[in-house]
C-alpha cells in the first residue's frame, strides 16, 4: 500500500493517476507518512466494501491462542468495543 501512494507521487506525462485501496488505509498511511500529507483527493465513488479482518502469521504457538482470542473478539464485538476502536483509531 505504501509502495502504491509512493508510485502516485512519481512525475509521468499521464495527467491522472489512480489507485484502490481500503480508505481507513489510505488515511492511516497519509497520518503517518508526512511526503503524502496534502497531495491525495478521495472519489466519492465506492468500489467495493469488506468486513474488518484481523489477521495474524501462521504458526504453532498462535494456533494453540486462536479459539481463546477468536472468542475473545466475538465478546467485544457483542459489546461495541470493536466499533468504538476502529471509530477511534480510524479518525482522520
Amino acid at each position: 500500500m505504501l509502495a502504491m501512494l509512493s508510485q502516485l507521487q512519481r512525475k509521468t506525462r499521464v495527467t491522472k493517476k489512480a489507485a484502490v485501496m481500503d480508505r481507513h488505509v489510505a488515511l492511516w498511511l497519509i497520518k503517518h507518512h508526512q511526503a503524502f500529507k496534502g497531495r491525495f483527493k478521495f472519489s466519492k465513488r465506492v468500489i467495493d466494501s469488506t468486513p474488518l479482518h484481523v489477521q495474524f502469521t501462521p504458526s504453532t504457538k498462535m494456533e494453540k491462542w486462536l479459539p481463546r482470542l477468536n472468542a475473545q473478539i466475538k465478546k467485544l464485538k457483542r459489546s461495541g468495543v470493536v466499533e468504538q476502536i476502529i471509530e477511534n483509531t480510524l479518525k482522520y
